[in-house]
């Protein structure tokens, strides 16, 4: 995803999505310099 300015400094961002079986939802994992910052429910797998 790049690069986004946080607290004054540049922090590396990457998304990555998970697609699980038919039922469950969709979860986007969010990372900052390699460490995990937010996990997001998407909606549900048809």
């Amino acid at each position: 995803m790049g690069s986004v300015k946080k607290g004054g400094k540049y922090v590396n961002v990457e998304r990555y999505l998970y697609i699980p079986p038919k039922g469950q939802f969709l979860k986007i994992v969010e990372f900052h310099d390699g460490v995990v910052a937010e996990i997001i429910n998407g909606s549900r797998v048809q």
